[in-house]
């Protein structure tokens, strides 16, 4: 899509729902995230069985965390959230009230759920849930970045791999790429790497599943 049309999306989504994505969402998100996928919990017999993928969705194990940087606005955020699935007619539940977890059910199924837990966003798969309360106990600003020594112990292993970019210098070679010969596609992209500064990825295998942790900065 090009800028233009992301704008005019955007445009529409807070005529709609009152929602700025840009100032009441990615203002919030302070550029760590951590995604992961566990050890399957059921068969691919159970899988080819499955008549409705309904029925397999909720137990995969996906989940995400997002650290924020206003707990009080992404609490005000999800609250938001909440009252926009009710009116869109979607089924969605609301577990405890200090840190409230919600679980949004289509066709009575619940399929995945949501809810803060200190200064992380968590997001999974229903079934999956419970687990990620348990993962999430460490805070996501503790956990290892790129660079610091949990990550140079964490590397002596074969089962783990990090990547720094730095994305500035890559937009400067983007940029003299396109004065050579011109790209519509990349013309397209260089406004968004024009703002991030650099991008670290730490991924490591464990027995029971992957973790991907990865920060973004902007200039």
């Amino acid at each position: 899509l090009g800028s233009g049309r992301v704008d005019e999306a955007l445009v529409q989504i807070k005529a709609k729902s009152g929602l700025d994505i840009k100032e009441d969402v990615l203002s919030l998100l302070s550029g760590r995230f951590l995604l992961g996928f566990d050890r399957l919990g059921f068969g691919l017999d159970e899988l080819r069985k499955a008549e409705d993928p309904m029925q397999v969705a909720p137990k995969l194990p996906l989940y995400l965390l997002m650290q924020v940087n206003d707990r009080g606005k992404a609490a005000a955020l999800l609250a938001t959230v909440e009252r926009l699935l009710r009116q869109a007619g979607v089924p969605i539940s609301v577990d405890g009230t200090t840190e409230p977890t919600f679980t949004v059910s289509p066709n009575e199924h619940p399929l995945f759920s949501f809810g803060l837990r200190g200064d992380a966003l968590l997001i999974s798969t229903a079934e999956h849930f419970p687990k990620l309360l348990e993962r999430s106990s460490t805070a996501l600003k503790e956990r290892a970045e790129i660079g610091s020594p949990q990550v140079a112990e964490a590397l002596r292993s074969a089962d783990t791999m990090a990547i720094y970019l730095e994305l500035a210098q890559t937009a400067a070679l983007l940029h003299a790429l396109t004065l050579l010969k011109p790209d519509k596609e990349l013309d397209q992209v260089l406004p968004v790497l024009d703002k991030l500064r650099d991008l670290a990825i730490l991924s490591q295998w464990r027995d029971d599943g992957a973790l991907c942790e990865f920060q973004v900065r902007l200039r």
